[in-house]
């Protein structure tokens, strides 16, 4: 994902931030490209015509005549190695693909997104033929990879494809994945190309992006680079006219007239708290993210994007590095001249901790807790342990015992620690010892979360009791229980060992709920299949960022 505003906008690359990087991650793989495929639009520079109500003739109109490869298209992948095994999509069909990549709903967690989005950039195999269009894997991945906000990974697929777009979703997905992806003037080349069949389907939304290109390229953007896209995103808007009265109405509009909003200024009071931002899907919020100038106004939704995996760490330290602390009304200048105090990369200190008051400054400091081996201040240690989840670290076991103040352990604690594996195993059981007896402070039904995590993660003797136990813990009206229906199926696949499955039911389950919405019963039964699948990475991310949840500061 990109973050742009302290470099002079670049109207035909991306202007700052790239995708999300995992540390985690294994080296790339480059994927195959099938040939022979043509030449996509060159990203030239457009020249005005006599005519200002038209687009350069320098776009060039493509040739139509050469069909595009459907079935070497539905393998590519942008980033396969992200992704799962080779054999992940084995003995699957097509509509099993397509059920997976066609909902809409992206979840609200930063570990299930992760997991929708390996699942996405993970390779097909190649499947039989069909003559839907909206059964195309590829437009389907892309749609998918832009409702995500990875418009890194769905530019550099729809890059992949060298000829015309297969289908109208894979056009105007691709389209939005250039625009997502801060390369405006290089879309509206783009789709000049397009024939009349690939823009039949959604009429509106190529009006619309037709209106944003003439305005740019016409004389009402000026002739100043630095100012043509705020100019013709303020013509468009009095012309488009797109309604927003509450944070949730971005969701409802497309991207091209979210970026005209957020350049003309007119978000600029819906999108500064963080109550607001949670109401805003992945898709939009990684567009105001892209375009977001640094400055105090926009740090809460640098935070949110950051909470949700949306923007990289190294990308987050540089937009924070760009906001001027010469402006003494600025409320994060305190924090900020003691995240950047050294010369250095920034580290962690008791001061900064200790100005870390709110959500939002918390998720700054997700950044400098990318590794479990990083030097803790000795204040503050809660908060350390927090934020250590929340990055999907491990949590030694030491700070743990520092955090809850277990200087002079109880028999009990000292029967933990011996028990205990590790710090995740240590916590989790300690937090629910606490709990029965009341020696911390557990709202809602965390003790039935908690357990959900322990019987998840640490069989038990009494496994079989697990769910009534948790049944019993949890009031009917705190949550939605799952169809039971689809909990047997995820046990039966994880049983089976069928990954995709699990995955994909998992995610089902949790939908675009966040994990603290999970029945504690439904969250127990995704780590159970998760771990039993033999996907013990997923299981723990999943668990650290519960964790992180519960741990109160």
């Amino acid at each position: 994902m990109i973050l742009r505003g302290f470099i002079a906008i670049i109207l035909t690359s991306g202007l700052l931030i790239s995708a999300p990087t995992y540390a985690a991650e294994t080296a790339e793989v480059a994927p195959v490209i099938p040939t022979p495929l043509k030449v996509m639009p060159s990203k030239i520079k457009p020249v005005q015509t006599n005519n200002a109500d038209e687009l350069s003739r320098a776009a060039p109109e493509g040739d139509k005549s050469v069909g595009t490869d459907n079935k070497a298209l539905e393998i590519l992948s942008p980033r396969p190695a992200y992704g799962f095994q080779n054999d992940f999509w084995a003995s699957s069909s097509r509509q099993d693909l397509v059920a997976f990549l066609s909902p809409p709903s992206v979840p609200r967690s930063k570990a299930a997104r992760n997991l929708a989005l390996r699942v996405t950039l993970t390779p097909s195999a190649s499947l039989s033929d069909t003559k839907n269009p909206d059964e195309n894997i590829y437009a389907l991945r892309l749609k998918k990879l832009v409702e995500l906000g990875s418009f890194d990974d769905a530019q550099k697929l729809y890059k992949l494809n060298e000829s015309a777009p297969p289908t109208p979703m894979a056009a105007q997905s691709g389209i939005e994945a250039s625009l997502g992806h801060g390369e405006i003037a290089v879309a509206c080349l783009d789709q000049k190309t397009f024939d009349a069949g690939l823009k039949a389907k959604d009429a509106a939304f190529w009006g619309r992006i037709d209106t944003f290109c003439q305005t740019l390229f016409g004389p009402v953007a000026g002739d100043d680079e630095a100012l043509r896209l705020a100019n013709a995103s303020r013509a468009y808007v009095e012309i488009a006219k797109p309604a927003v009265t509450a944070a949730a109405d971005i969701n409802k509009l497309d991207i091209i007239s979210t970026i005209a909003m957020m350049e003309s200024g007119r978000l600029s009071t819906l999108i500064n708290s963080p109550e607001n931002l949670q109401a805003i899907d992945d898709k939009h919020l990684a567009v105001l993210a892209h375009y977001a100038k640094p400055s105090a106004a926009t740090i809460p939704l640098l935070g949110e994007a950051i909470t949700r995996g949306i923007v990289a760490n190294d990308q987050a330290i540089d937009f924070l590095k760009a906001i001027d602390l010469k402006d003494v009304s600025n409320p994060y200048n305190a924090f900020l001249k003691e995240y950047f105090k050294t010369t250095g990369a920034p580290v962690v200190t008791e001061q900064l901790l200790a100005l870390a008051t709110d959500k939002t400054r918390e998720a700054l400091l997700y950044p400098l807790y990318t590794s479990s081996d990083m030097p803790i201040p000795n204040g503050h240690k809660l908060l350390s342990l927090k934020l250590l989840a929340l990055a999907n670290q491990v949590l030694p076991k030491s700070l743990v015992m520092e955090a809850y103040g277990l200087t002079a352990p109880t028999a009990k604690d000292e029967s933990l620690d011996k028990t205990a594996q590790s710090g995740e195993e240590f916590l989790i059981k300690l937090l629910i010892e606490k709990a029965k007896t009341g020696g911390i402070l557990l709202p809602n039904n965390d003790t039935a979360t908690l357990l959900a995590l322990d019987y998840a993660n640490y069989p038990q003797k009494d496994a079989k009791n697990a769910y009534d136990n948790l049944l019993s813990l949890t009031p009917n009206d705190n949550y939605v229980m799952p169809i039971g229906d689809i909990l047997s199926s995820l046990k039966k696949s994880a049983n089976q060992k069928q990954i995709n499955q699990v995955v994909i039911r998992s995610l089902a389950i949790i939908d675009d709920k966040s994990l603290e919405q999970l029945h504690p019963v439904a969250l127990y039964r995704i780590l159970e299949a998760l771990n039993s699948a033999g996907l013990n990475e997923e299981t723990m991310s999943l668990t650290h960022e519960v964790l992180g949840l519960k741990i109160r500061n």
